[in-house]
């Protein structure tokens, strides 16, 4: 081995110890939430694309409907990893006790429209 391939081999090493391969995890939004996804990566996009795919219905908006749509984001959220601590997209502040945090999916029923739409 010459002086120059020896020194491709240790930047090469030294790049793999700056930028370690991914986490590997079932629901891959979970594999670290307080981090944004790397869009230029085939596996950003994928997670991205299935984050952000259609509900397996459409919501009507209708109050016997709220209860499924519910669960069905909730589940969501939790394959995503949006409700892993540091993540904050489903939580919120209430704003009448700021120290207590309200989860918009199963507590939208104690939030106002503001904190909702604030969270």
């Amino acid at each position: 081995m010459n002086n120059d391939q020896l020194q491709q081999l240790l930047m090469a090493i030294t790049d793999g110890l700056q930028h370690p391969a991914g986490a590997y995890s079932l629901t891959p939004g979970q594999v670290d939430p307080t981090n944004p996804l790397d869009y230029s990566t085939s596996s950003g996009i994928k997670i991205w694309n299935e984050a952000s795919a259609p509900l397996p219905f459409k919501f009507n908006v209708e109050g016997k409907e709220v209860n499924t749509f519910c669960e069905a984001l909730s589940e969501r959220a939790n394959k995503s990893g949006w409700n892993l601590a540091g993540a904050d997209i489903i939580m919120t502040n209430d704003s009448s006790t700021p120290a207590i945090q309200r989860n918009i999916i199963t507590e939208y029923g104690r939030l106002t429209v503001t904190e909702i739409t604030a969270a």
